[in-house]
């Protein structure tokens, strides 16, 4: 899921980016969530406490503020997330470049614009690379390609990797939110597995490339099985 956040304090340019925001996204068929703040003090604080989303649109207003605090955070944890300020002006453009944002767009923002940032943003994140989770109260990046399936650990989650595992503190349905359905499927309530490390699916089970075998429930065999074959 393409998990989008919208900050800005002013409650009408807020409801139409979300309105725009929804309608590319139904518009481009692509699975969405969007979370909507009109304080970036409490989107800052969300985010520290291990919220993660693939795009922000961000009003600036000022440099020691909204948008840019955010940014700060974010670029502080290497996070992977997109970000896109939204000005009625250039006059934060240059700051904007030297932190390495991701576009900048002016107010009122065009239908278009917004759709070139929301898909490139899509393309980098969901079709990119890396799962973040947090571990000890860290936040990790976990590239796709070394993950072989997410088990479920009552609450929390085990990832089993090329060189081990690692134990996140977020849940299975948590990182499933996160995970492209194109690369990762359920093949019980116990096991996302990345259809990339699958070495076969059986009846009752999937054998996986490291010879782990896990449980596959009847009622998801067909969907493992169709996925398998047309990704392989």
């Amino acid at each position: 899921m393409f998990r989008i956040a919208i900050c800005d304090g002013e409650a009408t340019s807020l409801t139409l980016l979300r309105a725009l925001t929804e309608k590319i996204m139904l518009e481009e068929e692509q699975d969405f969530s969007i979370t909507t703040y009109r304080d970036s003090d409490v989107l800052l604080h969300e985010i520290r406490s291990g919220m993660f989303y693939h795009i922000l649109l961000a009003d600036v207003k000022n440099r020691s503020q909204g948008g840019f605090s955010v940014a700060e955070e974010l670029h502080r944890q290497n996070a992977p997330t997109a970000v896109v300020f939204l000005a009625w002006n250039g006059k934060y453009a240059m700051d904007a470049f030297r932190m390495e944002i991701t576009r900048y767009l002016c107010k009122p923002v065009s239908m278009g614009s917004l759709r070139e940032a929301l898909v490139s943003a899509y393309k980098r994140t969901i079709l990119g690379t890396r799962l973040p989770v947090t571990v000890s109260g860290r936040r990790w990046y976990i590239p796709y390609r070394d993950i072989y399936y997410v088990e479920e650990d009552e609450a929390h989650s085990v990832i089993h990797l090329r060189n081990g595992e690692i134990a996140a503190e977020e849940g299975m349905g948590q990182i499933g939110e996160i995970l492209p359905e194109s690369r990762f499927v359920a093949s019980s309530a116990y096991h996302l597995v990345n259809l990339r490390h699958i070495g076969m699916v059986g009846r009752g089970k999937v054998t996986m490339t490291n010879g782990d075998e896990l449980l596959l429930a009847r009622s998801r065999q067909q969907k493992v099985l169709d996925m398998f074959l047309s990704f392989s």
